[in-house]
């Protein structure tokens, strides 16, 4: 509020000679006395003169003090004296003593109100004030104006009935109370004279608890002229009595955050009202046209809602309008619409209009309102050029045109616009060079022109006037800076961007004078050489320096002289070398990895170091050993050494650091016995020790770290047994201890850890049997769906790395390692039996138990372990049949069951024919059946699956029983009598044996015995009634709570956790007697509903008095959540996750006053989120995640001020995310991910200072990235991917300096992507801009701050140069650069900065030049760009995916290439390679996929080929390959789909061979010069009969990353390339050949083809008469032959038939009619055929009737046979149909992988489509 200051000119001292009274003047002198005068207000008051001090007036004719102002002094000391002397002024009209603390004095503020009833002015704001309105005020009745603001009052009642007796008063400020709903409440009717007869000015504004609807009686009122409802939490409608204020000139209620409905059009009737401000609301519907009638309006602000519709035309009546902020208010329209409404504004100052839809080009009538000083028009969707009439605002201030679509040069007439303090034209598409112009603007303190595509030089010409210059943002532009040197800067920058700009080779000098400056963000600048000696005068200031990602050499700096401001420092990624200096004490964040550090780190080094938090050194040369001085970073959470060649023990003293969470020591040379200290780090979550040489057994004192999720001890020399305290670790969900020495067997206490999701004891030596307990570990049965194993600080800057073996591979998770669940105990010594326990772990992907000396046979229910990707069982001793049950594991594509003693037949169907492979089988001589050559008696299927009746095999089902038996007979004696004829001579075995017998019974007697009951946990309660704290968790108590504890009163702390517990009644029923109870965990047990019904009545004492935490997570609760809940007034923590509750949640729940952490998360709760969460005010952790909640997110979660987690994610929300969430100032974690939220993301959430995590992943969010988000400082974690999000990305994410993790992929995104956005990231190392329109312009030099392991740019404009800052990322797994407009060659440094490498994708770009050796590579795509092929190509041993297609390769394909034996897919189509085809390709048995096509081969097949016989493609099209079509291709690529010849010159007859490949889908034989006839066995390929069930071709996965198949096949006349639709494709091309004789009626068979083309050759004879049988055909072409007879009316039934062509034949007779052909009306298809006639020729039939009867009539001609036919084809439809659709429905509810096969079809024909559409598309550009 602006205070209205009364004026008593006629009665002040000044001009008199009058002074001030003695007493008034005594007690002024004591107030100074008692006073704390800090800003020395009070230093005048010295003298007799009292009426001269300082906030001192006078009356003019008594003398006496009338106005005291006293502001900003502390008089908190005064107490009694302050209440007594302020009183001793009897005329005093104006009192003012804000902020002078008075809210410490104990007593009244007024001890004695009578000598202050003449007081007009009282101002008592921000003095702390608590409690209600004092009462000496109440009775002061001559007030006129009341200022109480800033305090923490509050009221009992009606604000207005307290001070009913201050009728005089007009201005009544209670801002920034503590005011709730009563305080605003009508009681009664006001008496008059009264407080509200005279009231003009009501102030309510920020007082947060005042809400629930607007007050409708407000209205009486009548004179009140100014109301501020702001900023509180009212919700619901505006009431239309809102309009029926007389006088009302001001109205403010934004930022309630929760009005909603329409704007009343009664508003419109304040025909005196100048300021309206509804912003920040959830307003909705369109603007009233009545609001166009106020007239005298001059301020209007309705930013922040959701209007629809346009701005109504009525605006353009609002003349008096200075200033209108319509941002964000999802109001659209064209620009030319909205220039004709704002044009008659001519008084308009301030223009807003950001953050909407407005669209089309900027008027150049936006020039002539020459008034504007604010113009805001961002955000929006305008395009075209900037209009040069801009340069007429002289007047401006402000202007923001970012994130548009505007794509002209910056107007050199903007150098007119002298008063403009701020231009924004960043996220645009502007071009061309920086008009030097904008040197003019001498005002201008803020510049950004971020993210265009901006190019030239910029000069000290552009700078050299700008001398108020304070903040600089050039990024992401393809500027170059070049400054004379010498150059003094005329301004003092305080932030500097310049990110991605050519700023080197040599560091700037002009930096050199800017002395002030706390942000420095210089990466990827292209800088080279060592830092100048001068930087370190001028940084002394600096918070924040990243110089990471350039070419910086020398030593790392010295950086002792910065400022004692907590720091963050990022060299990583340079070319530093030498040791480590000392840097100065108040670093937080050091991060000096991946460069060339050597030598051992110094004690100087870490002394200094004493505050930090987060310590990188990762992948340098650093050695010696680990030095003791570490252990005195006692505020260490995260310690990464890892990689370097550390040697030497592990410092027992690190166990001293307390906070650790995560020590990394893992790949160095470190040895020695793991210390028993790491005990004493309680905290610790991760410990990587693997790839050193440790050794010895492990200590015990390492079970204290119960906090472990992740222990990697694997690849050292670690041996004794492994200890039983493993298990006592309830966290763990990661244990490998792989390659060790580990011996003994599996301690069954391992089957405690219910969260463990990977187990490795592979490599060993242990022994024993499996344990059966192994069913046990729940989160292998149903896996967390989270994405993390745990929460740690810093967890953007470090990803947990273990390497497993799944599909026979070692690989690397860290991404995706959450995803893993594997068990691996191979190469050990286990015997016995594998338990049947096992096929209960439905979630495992990975099973090893290989290279063991298992026997049995395989469990039958394997079949259930449904997420199986890989399963091992090789090398065993397992006997029996394979189970049938394993062909219905959907996802498996791995299988080793070789070297064991199976039999019977191989079980086939589902996901199991896909592997074919006979070694999976190798070395099992009585296994028969598909895939190997060996086949089952009778020839018969492999086997029939068991739920299928084997009828007719009656005497072969009772012979094989009949042997059975009497095999299970001779069995049973043998071994009986091998096993006791040992008992009987081998003394020292037999009593083992019997010892363990007597062992096992006597530990079964005692753990049946307590599970029973029959021995009490505790005999004699009595003696424990002083526990205070009973933890019995994990025990496998079964049965209720045991009837002693209940009795055990001075319990607090109760853990019965993770036990087989239940309950016939209330929990908290059985425990009524512990009455101190504060803790009770009751998690993990088996607690029915009953459990948590109410007790009836509660008797005081009872347990829930002190309760404070509650835990029944995990216990299968089910029902409605339980309302009595809220009688636990105690309750801090209460965790009801992983259950089954369903239905609302209750309002109970908006009733605990103390709730810190509610986790309702993983049940089936539904409905919406209930607003009244927003008033557990002590809430620090709201979990609904996994739910069906539904609706939009309740604005009143903003409420919730010390909310750290706020979880809602897996939902299904709709709406826009409140922007009153971005009130949770202190919230950490924010996961909103996979819902169905929509609109844009408010520009509030930069507010959230604290957040470390943001997850908005899989939602419906548009709009922009907001520039708030660069606020965003603690951010570790930021996804938005699968969204609809637009514009550019803000050079602020560059300010995100804890940022780890950058996921914007599969948006709409466009614009710049420069160094400016990177150059501060140090932590950064996963980069995800794949799939967006994003050009990434990195500046020629520049070296990034981060070290990435994960870099996807695909389709983003990376070139057209190789990017040389990749150059310093030396520890990448994956590179994807496809399609990158990438025109560069493959630079030489290429190979030895990716030694790590395994996945490349440069496809599609412009690239020549040769690869070096990866020789870690496992996947390299390169397709579509030039180059020649390496030798050392072969060297790349681990190369499974090699794509060099569409290059310019030439020469001879190396032989050596027969060195790459993983090899799976080679393509290297699309070439000039010639020579003849290597023979040693023969020698690559895993080869499944060989593209030689569009080369110029020539010769013959070599015969070597055969031995490749995994081959599933073979193209080798468009050649000058000769000889005859090999007979060995049918002979022994029986796993051939594809072949294609195509284009060759290949003679000779087709080989009947060919007919034993029952796989083929493709054959393309098309234009060679093959002769004979058509063989008639065609009719063998199986895959072209079946019309469903095709097997993929065209994706093979490794490590996420997906090989496409591709080829070009003719289809309905034109050549189309396929490539995800390749698997959908059956065709049969044998066109432009010299084939004779007659179509084999046999290829009607091919029921499954979709093209069939046999045009240009010699054929004769008839088209086969059933050449309808052929329902799926697309595409027929029978043209030029010489084909003779009529075309048989069966063709009429190709119901998908597009294309046909029958031309030039012999063909006679009327052409067929009806359904699909009716629509192939195209003459030229019969063209040829002179005897045809009918429609589409013109040419007509005799007698003009109609061609035939369609093939599915009778075609005798009667009438009443065709009426017949046709009446019961439609009556039959309706039954049919339901049937049908009741068939196809039932199967997919209830049949899961049919379900998810159908609809992951249906699926891929979209993917597929657009992908070919693309295809062409790019091709046509190509073209073009």
């Amino acid at each position: 509020m602006i205070m209205t200051t009364t004026k008593f000119s006629k009665c002040t001292s000044m001009g008199s000679s009058l002074q001030c009274l003695d007493n008034e003047r005594q007690a002024l002198f004591k107030f100074k006395e008692g006073a704390i005068d800090t800003t020395n207000r009070l230093s005048s008051w010295v003298g007799e003169d009292c009426c001269i001090w300082k906030g001192v007036e006078c009356s003019n004719s008594t003398g006496h003090v009338i106005k005291l102002d006293m502001s900003g002094v502390d008089f908190s000391n005064m107490s009694a004296d302050f209440s007594r002397e302020i009183t001793s002024f009897p005329s005093l009209l104006e009192l003012s003593l804000s902020q002078c603390e008075l809210g410490k004095i104990r007593i009244p503020l007024f001890h004695s109100h009578e000598n202050l009833t003449s007081l007009v002015i009282l101002n008592l704001n921000s003095n702390g004030i608590q409690g209600v309105i004092p009462n000496a005020i109440q009775n002061m009745t001559s007030l006129k104006v009341l200022d109480l603001s800033f305090n923490l009052l509050s009221s009992n009642g009606s604000i207005l009935h307290e001070l009913k007796n201050l009728n005089k008063l007009e201005i009544l400020d209670l801002s920034k109370n503590n005011f709730d709903r009563k305080a605003i409440e009508l009681v009664g009717n006001f008496s008059s004279p009264s407080v509200v007869d005279n009231l003009q000015e009501l102030y309510l504004s920020a007082n947060f608890m005042l809400g629930g609807s607007l007050p409708d009686w407000l209205y009486q009122l009548k004179n009140l002229q100014n109301l501020d409802l702001s900023r509180n939490s009212f919700n619901g409608p505006i009431p239309p009595s809102f309009g029926a204020f007389p006088s009302l000139k001001e109205l403010d209620l934004s930022m309630n955050y929760q009005l909603t409905g329409s704007i009343p059009t009664s508003l419109g009737n304040l025909s005196a009202l100048e300021a309206l401000d509804l912003g920040y609301n959830k307003l909705g519907g369109p603007i009233p046209m009545s609001l166009g009638n106020l007239s005298k309006l001059r301020t209007l602000d309705l930013g922040v809602n959701q209007f629809s519709g346009e701005i109504p035309i009525s605006f353009r009546r609002l003349s008096s309008l200075t200033s209108l902020n319509l941002i964000q208010t999802q109001l659209g329209g064209e620009t030319e619409t909205l220039i004709s409404l704002l044009y008659q504004l001519k008084n308009l100052q301030v223009l807003i209009l950001s953050g909407n839809s407005f669209h089309g080009p900027i008027p150049t009538a936006f020039g002539e309102f020459l008034t504007l000083k604010n113009l805001q028009l961002s955000n929006n969707q305008l395009n075209g050029p900037i209009p040069t009439s801009l340069g007429n605002l002289s007047a401006l201030e402000i202007l923001d045109l970012s994130m548009n679509q505007l794509n002209s040069e910056i107007p050199t007439s903007f150098g007119r616009l002298s008063n403009l303090s701020l231009l924004f034209l960043g996220s645009n598409q502007l071009n061309g060079t920086i008009p030097e112009s904008l040197g003019q603007l001498l005002e201008l303190t803020q510049l950004d022109l971020s993210s265009n595509s901006l190019n030239g030089v910029v000069s000290e010409l552009h700078f050299a006037k700008l001398s108020k210059l304070q903040y600089l943002d050039l990024s992401n532009n393809s500027l170059h800076l070049k400054t004379i040197p010498g150059w003094t800067a005329p301004f003092r920058l305080q932030f500097i961007e310049l990110g991605s700009c050519d700023v080197g080779p040599e560091f700037p000098y002009w930096l050199r004078t800017q002395t002030g400056f706390y942000h420095l963000g210089m990466s990827n600048a292209s800088i080279s050489g060592s830092l100048p000696n001068w930087f370190e005068n001028v940084s002394s200031e600096i918070q924040f320096l990243d110089l990471s990602d350039n070419q910086i050499q020398g030593k790392v700096p010295n950086l002792v002289y910065l400022s004692n401001i907590p720091a963050q420092v990022f060299l990583k990624s340079n070319r530093f070398e030498g040791s480590l200096p000392p840097f100065p004490s108040n670093l937080d964040i050091l991060d000096l990895s991946n460069n060339r550090i050597s030598g051992p780190i110094p004690r100087t080094f870490v002394d200094m170091l004493l505050s930090l938090r987060f310590l990188s050194l990762s992948n340098n040369h650093i050695n010696g050993s680990i030095p003791i001085s570490l252990c005195a970073l006692q505020f260490l959470f995260h310690l990464d050494l890892s990689k370097n060649h550390l040697s030497g023990d592990f410092p027992e003293c690190l166990g001293d650091l307390v906070l650790k969470i995560v020590i990394d020591l893992s790949s160095n040379n470190l040895s020695g016995t793991i210390p028993s200290s790491i005990g004493r780090l309680r905290g610790l979550q991760s410990l990587h020790l693997g790839n050193n040489t440790f050794q010895g057994e492990l200590s015990s004192d390492l079970q204290n770290c119960t906090n472990l999720s992740i222990l990697d001890l694997g690849n050292n020399r670690i041996s004794g047994s492994i200890p039983t305290w493993i298990g006592d670790l309830s966290k763990l969900k990661v244990l490998k201890l792989a390659s060790n020495q580990f011996s003994g067997s599996i301690p069954p206490k391992i089957c405690h850890l219910n969260n463990l999701q990977i187990l490795d004891v592979a490599n060993n030596n242990l022994s024993g049997t499996i344990p059966r307990c192994f069913g046990n570990f729940s989160a292998m049965v149903q896996p967390d769906a989270t994405n993390s194993f745990y929460d740690k600080p810093f967890s953007s800057f470090y990803d947990d790395k273990v390497t497993q073996v799944i599909k026979g591979q070692g690989l690397e998770y860290f991404k995706t390692l959450y995803l893993v669940i594997n068990l691996d105990l191979s190469n050990n010594n286990f015997v016995g039996q594998i338990p049947e326990d096992l096929t209960n772990l439905a979630g495992l992907i990975g099973l090893n138990l290989s290279k063991n000396n298992l026997v049995g046979n395989i469990p039958e229910k394997i079949g259930q372990m449904k997420s199986l990707l890989s399963l091992d069982f090789s090398t065993n001793h397992l006997s029996g049949i394979i189970p049938p049950s394993i062909s219905s594991i959907p996802r498996i594509s791995y299988l080793n069951l070789s070297q064991n003693n199976l039999s019977g037949p191989i079980p086939s169907g589902n996901q199991l024919q896909t592997l074919d492979d006979p070694s999976i089988y190798q070395g099992n001589l009585d296994l028969c059946g598909f895939p190997l050559e060996r086949k089952c008696l009778s020839n018969e299927p492999p086997q029939t699956p068991p739920y299928v009746d084997s009828k007719g095999e009656d005497e072969d089902s009772m012979f094989s029983q009949s042997w059975f038996y009497i095999a299970m007979a001779a069995g049973f004696v043998v071994g009986f009598w091998c096993v006791c004829a040992v008992f009987l001579f081998k003394k020292t075995w037999r009593y083992a044996y019997f010892q363990a017998v007597e062992d096992m019974y006597e530990r079964l007697h005692v753990t049946v015995a307590v599970r029973l009951g029959k021995i009490s946990l505790f005999h004699s309660p009595e003696n424990l009634t002083s526990l205070v704290i009973l933890d019995l968790s994990s025990n496998n108590i079964r049965g209720p709570i045991p009837n002693a504890i209940s009795n055990m009163t001075s319990l607090k702390v109760l853990n019965l956790s993770n036990n087989s517990l239940s309950s016939n009644g209330p929990i908290l029923d059985e425990l009524k007697n512990l009455n101190d109870l504060e803790i009770l965990d009751m998690s993990s047990n088996n607690f029915g509903r009953s459990a948590i019904e109410p007790l009836g009545n509660f008797s005081s004492p009872f347990v829930g008095d002190n309760l404070e935490i509650l835990s029944l997570r995990d216990n299968n609760l089910k029902g409605h959540l339980p309302t009595w809940f809220s009688l636990l007034k105690n309750l801090q923590n209460l965790d009801l996750s992983a259950n089954s509750f369903h239905g609302p949640i209750p309002a109970s729940f908006g009733a605990f006053p103390n709730l810190k952490e509610l986790d309702l998360g993983t049940n089936k709760l539904n409905g919406s989120i209930p607003y009244f969460f927003g008033k557990l005010s002590a809430l620090e952790v709201l979990v609904l995640s996994s739910n069906k909640l539904t609706g939009p997110i309740p604005p009143s979660l903003g409420k919730l001020s010390v909310l750290k987690i706020l979880g809602l994610n897996s939902n299904k929300l709709n709406g826009f995310i409140p922007s009153s969430l971005g009130r949770l100032s202190i919230l950490e974690v924010l996961d909103l991910s996979i819902n169905k939220l929509s609109g844009q993301i408010h520009m509030s959430f930069g507010r959230l200072s604290n957040l470390t995590r943001l997850n908005l992943d899989e939602n419906q969010i548009s709009g922009e990235i907001p520039i708030s988000f660069g606020r965003l400082l603690n951010l570790q974690q930021l996804h938005v991917r699968f969204n609809q999000l637009n514009g550019t990305v803000p050079e602020c994410l560059g300010q995100l300096l804890e940022l780890t993790q950058l996921d914007l992929s599969f948006n709409s995104l466009s614009g710049v992507v420069s160094e400016v956005h990177l150059a501060k990231l140090s932590k950064l190392e996963w980069l995800y801009l794949s799939m967006n329109s994003l050009s990434v312009q990195i500046r020629s030099g520049w070296v990034p701050p981060f070290q990435l392991q994960v870099i996807l740019l695909g389709s983003c404009d990376v070139g057209p140069q190789f990017p040389d800052w990749l150059r310093t990322q030396t520890g990448v797994f994956s590179l994807d650069m496809s399609n990158a407009s990438i025109s560069d060659s493959i630079p030489n440094w290429f190979g030895e900065v990716y030694t790590t490498l395994q996945i490349l994708d440069l496809s599609r770009n412009k690239i020549s030049g040769t690869v070096s050796i990866l020789y870690y590579a496992v996947s390299m795509y390169l397709s579509f760009n030039s180059g020649s092929i390496p030798i050392t190509l072969c060297e790349m041993q681990t190369l499974q995916y090699l794509d060099l297609s569409g290059n310019h390769l030439s020469g001879d394909l190396p032989k050596c290439l027969g060195d790459l034996t993983v090899a799976e897919v080679l393509d290297f189509s699309s070439n000039n390679l010639s020579g003849t085809i290597p023979s040693s390709f023969g020698l690559l048995s895993k080869l499944s996929s060989l593209h030689l096509s569009n080369n110029i081969f020539h010769g013959e097949l070599s015969s070597d080929l055969q031995h490749s016989t995994s081959l599933s493609i073979l193209d080798l099209g468009e050649n000058r390959l000769s000889g005859s079509v090999p007979t060995w291709l049918g002979e022994s690529l029986l796993s051939l789909r594809v072949l294609r010849l195509r284009s060759n010159k290949f003679n000779g007859s087709i080989s009947q061979t060919l007919c034993h490949l029952n796989n083929l889908q493709i054959l393309d034989v098309a234009h060679n010069n093959l002769s004979g006839i058509i063989p008639y066995c065609f009719d063998n390929f199986s895959a072209m009969v079946q019309t469903n069930g095709l097997e993929r071709l065209d994706s093979r996965t490794l490590r996420g990353d997906i090989y496409t198949n591709q080829m070009a096949q003719v289809i309905k006349g034109r050549e189309l390339e396929y490539y995800r639709t390749l698997y959908l494709l059956v065709n049969l091309d044998l066109s432009a050949n010299n084939l004779v004789g007659e179509i084999p009626k046999e290829i009607t068979s091919l029921a499954g083809l979709i093209g069939l083309n046999l045009s240009e050759n010699h054929l004769i004879g008839n088209i086969p008469e059933k050449i309808g049988h052929m329902t799926s055909l697309k595409s027929l072409d029978f043209y030029t032959n010489n084909l003779s007879g009529e075309i048989p009316p069966s063709i009429s039934s190709l119901s998908s038939l597009s294309h046909l062509n029958l031309s030039y034949n012999i063909l006679s007779g009327p052409i067929p009619s009806g359904n699909q052909l009716q629509t192939l009306d195209d003459p030229s298809i019969y063209e040829g055929n002179l005897k045809l006639c009918g429609f589409p020729l013109e040419k007509k039939c005799f007698g003009d009737v109609p061609s035939q009867t369609p093939a599915y009539l009778d075609s005798n001609g009667k009438d009443d046979n065709i009426v017949f036919g046709v009446r019961w084809f439609y009556i039959g439809m309706a039954p049919g149909f339901v049937v049908g659709l009741w068939c196809v429905g039932v199967v997919l509810v209830f049949k899961k992988s049919w379900r998810y096969a159908y609809f992951g079809l249906v699926e891929d024909i979209y993917d597929g489509a657009i992908a070919v559409r693309e295809k062409r598309l790019k091709h046509n550009q190509a073209e073009d």
